[in-house]
Parts: structure tokens; C-alpha cells; sequence
């Protein structure tokens, strides 16, 4: 089957597409990022440590289940939840991965994925190291997440694991095996990465930018004279090295993905060790680079909900001649998302939303996709114990760090008793 004759629930990404974890005990796989890490296929370095584990996951029956439900046009249970924000939404992120390869025409099959026989399009996270510890993030992309939990497990964050109801938390959980709490993680995986037909590469993180390994790997790729892959990093904006820089300059396209989240001090609460007038410094002397281009990535979430038209405000005045399109996202916890809203406050942001875009209707499509995740949002089935988890959630992180959710906007004082 071609792209070109998909069905409605094929998406390319379980054929052409791979992301990979390099972090802990375990090489963790699956077919992008959409995909909840209850989900994944999992490669133990110590039990079951193979010579190629790449090739090993590209033809693991594993993910051959996956291509054969997709070509016989059934939905696969690994792709619930995008199904479900497709159809809220209208976001298609199964669009941006055949988007990725350019080219409509390519055959796709169960046993090989594609005629090469490996992934076309890479998402690599080779470890957690991190400098920030945002709070819808956790230990398993975070190393400072990790020395928190560590650090408080048995005061400010005891018993945050579980909610009342017995629900599992897994990012709060004290298990080392959640943690990953490994700052250098670096093995030679990397060279059986298979380049000749590699078009795109993702590297995320942790902080991909604090991170040797993701240096040394496109260090390898100019040497093998792969100046051509298409590269995108997701950042936090707040380190920006000449080494850095200069190996940019060394690829002919380089777009970073800036994760904000927020304006001003929302940002700065949300994540933490950041600086709102450090990012901003640093985005605007990135935009004068000529080989590279940025975008704004934001997480949709309850903590910056009322701040929604001022991060439309920061955009519209932002306008750099090279601007991508500005990523917004589905933040993955219930007890995070705004479906914490009571009905007065949610009806509220929709009515700021919809006057800000009659107002300014070049902001119409970002005004639009942030409406449609506050509509997905809505129809999220909360429980109680969820609502109690924020309270508890909210109050505990902000008495370790010092912060005030109510202090950064009064509108949450309701949500917090």
C-alpha cells in the first residue's frame, strides 16, 4: 500500500518511523511520540543486550502487529488516545509524519516497513539529563525531577505516588526504574543508526543540548558527510553554546522547537530553573542566525490556562521573518489539564479566545487549535481522586520550590481548597 491510498486510521509512522529512548536500564522503542509508555517496547541492556538493538526493534513482531492492523485498515490500540484528539480537535498528527517524508508514493509492508528496511524519520531522546524540572514533565525526562523526588520522598512529595483511589502515579513514583536518573548514558548504538536513507532527524530529551552524546552524533553524521538530514531539536532556550552554534552551521536546514509554555513569571512557574528574560534573550539572537529556523511549542495545561491571550499577545508582537509554525500540545496527565475547569472559568477562556480572534484574525488557526484542545479537554473523563491529586500535586511542589500558584493568579485560589 501507498500513502497516497491510505484509510482513515493508517498513519506512515509504524512503517518509516522510529522513536528511540537510550535512558536507564532499558533502549525503549515505539512507533512516535503519541504513543503512552505503557506502550512501548522495551529492550533490557542487562538481561537481553543485542549486537543492533535498532534492527532488532524494526523487525520485531512487535511492530509488525502494529503494520498489519494498519494496512488492513483496523485502529490499533496503541493509537487510542491520537484517534480521540484527531476527532476533538482536528489535529492530524499522523499527517505530520507522512508530512515528514515528502513523497506519497512510497510502498509500505509488515515485514520491512519499507523497501529499505528501516526507519526513514527518527525521534532519539538518548537520556533525561536535564536542567529544568517543568511541571507537567517528570524523572523520565528530567534528571533534576529525579534528584527532587529523591530528595523529598519521604517529606514535601511522600505519597504522591498514589492517589487517593490507588491510581498509580508513575512520574511521582520513588522506583529507580522510573527515575532514570543517569546524566551520562552515552554507548555506540548510535552508529547502527541506518543514515543512507535517514531524511529527518528529531532529538529531544531531557535538554538535547546538555547532552554529549546527541554531539558526538551529529558530529558523526558531518563526518560521514550527512550534512543534509533535515534536523530538529526540541530545547528549553536556555543554553546556547558556540560549539553548539557552530556545529549548526555545519547542516543545511536546522529548525529548534523552543518549548515556552508560557509568558513572563507563568513561565517562570511552570519551569522551573528557567528565566523568562534569559529564554527571550536568547530566542531573539537565535532568530538572526540565517541557517536556523525557530518555532514555540506549548503544552496546553491548567497552569497557564489564564494565560492563554497573553501567549497569542507575545506571538502576534513576536514576528520574526522566519517563524515556523507554533506547535500547541494535549498535556498527557488529567490532573493537569484543564478539564479541572468549572464551568464559569472554562466559559470565560472560551469567550476571551473567541473576542481575541475576531479581533485579530491573523492569529485565527493558533486561537483555533488552542479551542480545539480545551474542547478535548472537556470531554476527558476527570475522577475525584484526579481533582484532589492537583490540589495535593500543586501545594506539595510549590511548598519544595518555594512558589505560589494562587500568588501568579488569584483565579486559582478555588482550585486549591
Amino acid at each position: 500500500m501507498q500513502e497516497s491510498d491510505k484509510p482513515k486510521t493508517f498513519c506512515v509512522a509504524p512503517f518509516s518511523h522510529m522513536w528511540y529512548r537510550n535512558s536507564g536500564n532499558y533502549y525503549v522503542f515505539k512507533p512516535c511520540c503519541e504513543v503512552r509508555d505503557n506502550d512501548v517496547y522495551y529492550i533490557d541492556k542487562n538481561k537481553n543486550h543485542k549486537d543492533n538493538v535498532i534492527a532488532e526493534y524494526w523487525n520485531s513482531e512487535w511492530i509488525k502487529d502494529i503494520r498489519k492492523t494498519m494496512l488492513e485498515n483496523k485502529p490499533h490500540k496503541i493509537c487510542t488516545d491520537c484517534y480521540k484528539v484527531e476527532k476533538t480537535t482536528g489535529r492530524k498528527h499522523r499527517d505530520d509524519y507522512a508530512g515528514y517524508l515528502k513523497d506519497n508514493t512510497i510502498e509500505f509492508n509488515v515485514d520491512t516497513g519499507n523497501k529499505w528496511n528501516t526507519p526513514l524519520t527518527l525521534d532519539y531522546r538518548p537520556s533525561n539529563l536535564c536542567n529544568l524540572k517543568c511541571r507537567m514533565c517528570g524523572p523520565g525526562s528530567s534528571t533534576e525531577w529525579a534528584k527532587e523526588i529523591e530528595r523529598y520522598k519521604n517529606s514535601h512529595y511522600q505519597n504522591l505516588d498514589k492517589m487517593e483511589d490507588g491510581t498509580e502515579v508513575i512520574m511521582m513514583s520513588t522506583d529507580n526504574a522510573f527515575m532514570f536518573d543517569r546524566e551520562t548514558n552515552a554507548d555506540d548504538q548510535y552508529k547502527n543508526l541506518p543514515l543512507d536513507n535517514i531524511r529527518r532527524a528529531a532529538f529531544l530529551g531531557g535538554e538535547p543540548l546538555l547532552n554529549e552524546e546527541v554531539f558526538n552524533i551529529m558530529s558523526n553524521w558531518i563526518k560521514l558527510g550527512k550534512d543534509n538530514i533535515k534536523i530538529q531539536i526540541t530545547t528549553n532556550g536556555t543554553s546556547f553554546t558556540d560549539r553548539w552554534l557552530k556545529l549548526f552551521s555545519k547542516f543545511k536546514r536546522i529548525k529548534l522547537v523552543i518549548s515556552l509554555d508560557g509568558v513572563g513569571n507563568t513561565f517562570d512557574y511552570i519551569r522551573t530553573n528557567a528565566n523568562w528574560d534569559k529564554v527571550l534573550e536568547n530566542c531573539k539572537n537565535l532568530s538572526k542566525l540565517d541557517h536556523i529556523t525557530i518555532c514555540f511549542s506549548y503544552c496546553i495545561q491548567m497552569y497557564n490556562v489564564f494565560g492563554l491571550v497573553e501567549i497569542l499577545e507575545f506571538l502576534k508582537t513576536w514576528k520574526q521573518p522566519k517563524d515556523d509554525t507554533h506547535i500547541f500540545e494535549v498535556v498527557f496527565q488529567n490532573f493537569l489539564s484543564t478539564s479541572m475547569l468549572d464551568t464559569e472559568d472554562y466559559n470565560k477562556v472560551i469567550s476571551e479566545l473567541q473576542d481575541y480572534r475576531n479581533k485579530n484574525l491573523d492569529r485565527t488557526i493558533e486561537v483555533d487549535e488552542i479551542l480545539g484542545i480545551l474542547k478535548y479537554d472537556r470531554n476527558r473523563v476527570v475522577s475525584d481522586a484526579e481533582k484532589k491529586y492537583f490540589i495535593s500535586y500543586t501545594n506539595k511542589l510549590d511548598e519544595a520550590r518555594k512558589t505560589s500558584l494562587i500568588d501568579l493568579n488569584q483565579d486559582f485560589k478555588k482550585y486549591l481548597i
